[in-house]
C-alpha cells in the first residue's frame, strides 16, 4: 500500500470512529422468578400484598447473565386484566414496567403481548377427568392465555406466554419472551375451571422464565459498518498500487 492510501485509511479513522457511540450492552441472560398470584375469569392478581396494583416476586439462582448478580433478591409485577383498556389476550398492549427490580431499580420489563392458549375449548368440561386432557377455556374473550392439561385425573399444570421488551439503566432494549407455569398437585383443571366460572379465584404459586436477546443498537451497526469499509479501502489502495 501506497504512503498516500495508508495516510487515508488513517485520516478516515481517526475522524470517524470517534464520532460513533459506543457498542451498546444491553441486559442479557435468562431471569426465573417465582411468587403467588390469585386468577379469576379476567385477571390475574400478582401477590401479597393483597388486593394492591403490584405484587411481589422473588428472583431465582438459576437466572444467569446479567441477572445472576440480583438472585435472592425480590422486584414487584403488575397485575393483569383482560377487560377493555387493559392488556387483551392476543393483542398488541404496552404495559410499561411490568416487571420491576428492588436490586436494579433503573431496569425494567415492559409487557406488549399475552400469547392465546394453544388448545381448544372441547374438553375443558370432560368428565370424568384423566390424565392426557388438554383445554384452553374460552374465557375471557376471544380465549384464555392459559394452556391446561392434566397429569391425571387428580393433578394438572397451567401455563401462559407472554413477551415485551428489557430496558437496562442507559435504556438499552432487549427482546424478552417468558413463559409462566403453576402446577396443581391435589386437582385436575375441571375443578379449577368450575371454581373461576362459580366466582371463586383460584390462588397458588407460580414459577416464571424469560429469556432475553439483546437488540444491537444503531452505534453497533455504525462500527461494523465502518470496520467493513475501511478494510475494502486498503483493499482497494493495495489493488492500486499493483
Amino acid at each position: 500500500m501506497t504512503k498516500t492510501a495508508w495516510t487515508l485509511v488513517v485520516v478516515l479513522s481517526l475522524l470517524i470512529l470517534p464520532a460513533l457511540p459506543l457498542a451498546a450492552a444491553p441486559l442479557s441472560g435468562s431471569l426465573n422468578i417465582s411468587g403467588s398470584w390469585r386468577i379469576s375469569q379476567d385477571a390475574i392478581d400478582f401477590f401479597p400484598p393483597d388486593g394492591g396494583p403490584d405484587g411481589i416476586f422473588f428472583v431465582e439462582p438459576a437466572s444467569t447473565g446479567d441477572f445472576a448478580a440480583i438472585a435472592d433478591t425480590q422486584g414487584t409485577a403488575k397485575d393483569l386484566d383482560s377487560s377493555p383498556g387493559g392488556q387483551p389476550v392476543g393483542s398488541d398492549f404496552l404495559l410499561s414496567s411490568f416487571l420491576l427490580f428492588d436490586a436494579q431499580p433503573t431496569w425494567r420489563f415492559d409487557l406488549t403481548y399475552i400469547q392465546p392458549g394453544v388448545f381448544t375449548s372441547a374438553n375443558c368440561a370432560t368428565l370424568p377427568a384423566a390424565g392426557g386432557q388438554t383445554c384452553t377455556p374460552a374465557f375471557p374473550p376471544p380465549k384464555s392465555p392459559f394452556n391446561l392439561i392434566n397429569a391425571s385425573a387428580t393433578s394438572s399444570s397451567a401455563t401462559f406466554n407472554v413477551r415485551g421488551y428489557a430496558y437496562n439503566a442507559a435504556n438499552e432494549k432487549s427482546l424478552y419472551v417468558g413463559t409462566y407455569t403453576t402446577q396443581f398437585e391435589n386437582r385436575p383443571y375441571q375443578t379449577l375451571l368450575a371454581d373461576i366460572i362459580a366466582g371463586i379465584p383460584v390462588e397458588k404459586s407460580y414459577s416464571a422464565s424469560f429469556t432475553l436477546t439483546p437488540i444491537p443498537e444503531p452505534g453497533t451497526l455504525s462500527i461494523m459498518l465502518i470496520g467493513t469499509g475501511l478494510l475494502a479501502l486498503g483493499t482497494l489502495a493495495r489493488r492500486v498500487r499493483r
